[in-house]
């Protein structure tokens, strides 16, 4: 479930050292401050953007002369998969080892400023499609970072490449089980080597891949439809009841009606 906001940032009011579980891109609305990751300083620049990893440390500081603005959108790596092209999660787990924090600024620039006040409304808004645009709006601002580095054009992205259009097959066919030898020959790699290349580019295993996207959708289906519990189970796949609760446990910590509830108690994201 994506979430974030706009913040100003002066001498005054900085966002103090801190790390946490999800996953967080920032945007610089402003040239004024400067991001703090580990043990490196980057200054603002408008239509910059930091992609800082669950675990790392960051802050932020405002400066005297004016506001340093950023549109921050924190997203789970575990649940909000769905909404990502499967070609990107690969990218994320090289920047996190490569520690590549802050984009090289180019002509991105002005696109990332329209890209974050995109993802502003449709916080704001929280319509029923709203979490599915800043997905959209995400996968955008995450290529223009990654392009920054250039890190698109390598060989080793070939076996990426079909690992990420076989879980994009899987994303669209939710109810589909496959097998993992079925995944690898699909592929046109062995067991033990697509074993290997999808812990490398996605960071888990095959399995708990597929149930992390599943319990994604589920997600959003208990915060955004009436449907009942069996029903959002048998949609993703799950024809188990009680499977499909304990993995709904694993990746939420919490039950499928306890979410729901607290949706609607929050307001975010409504029900409709």
């Amino acid at each position: 479930m994506f979430w974030g906001g706009k913040v100003e940032l002066t001498e005054k009011s900085t966002i103090s050292p801190h790390n946490h579980e999800m996953w967080e891109i920032v945007v610089c609305l402003s040239d004024t401050g400067r991001h703090i990751v580990g043990s490196k300083s980057y200054g603002f620049k408008i239509g910059r953007t930091f992609l800082l990893p669950s675990g790392v440390s960051h802050q932020a500081r405002g400066a005297s002369d004016a506001p340093g603005i950023i549109l921050y959108l924190c997203f789970d790596m575990r649940t909000d998969l769905r909404n990502l092209p499967s070609a990107l999660t690969s990218l994320l787990r090289d920047a996190e080892k490569r520690g590549l924090y802050a984009s090289q600024t180019g002509t991105e620039a002005s696109e990332n400023v329209a890209l974050a006040n995109s993802i502003k409304k449709e916080l704001d808004e929280k319509k029923l499609l709203s979490q599915t645009m800043i997905g959209t709006l995400l996968s955008h601002l995450l290529t223009n970072h990654f392009r920054s580095f250039g890190m698109d054009d390598s060989e080793e992205r070939r076996a990426s490449a079909r690992i990420a259009l076989l879980l994009d097959q899987a994303k669209n066919d939710l109810k589909k089980v496959i097998s993992l030898d079925a995944a690898a020959k699909s592929t046109g790699m062995s067991r033990s080597l697509f074993t290997r290349e999808f812990r490398r580019n996605t960071g888990s295993s095959f399995v708990e891949y597929v149930n992390a996207i599943r319990i994604g959708h589920a997600i959003e289906l208990l915060t955004t439809t009436h449907k009942t519990v069996l029903e959002v189970a048998i949609e993703c796949g799950y024809e188990n009841l009680g499977y499909f609760h304990r993995m709904f446990k694993r990746h939420t910590n919490s039950t499928p009606l306890k979410l729901r509830r607290f949706a609607i108690e929050t307001g975010h994201p409504p029900l409709k």
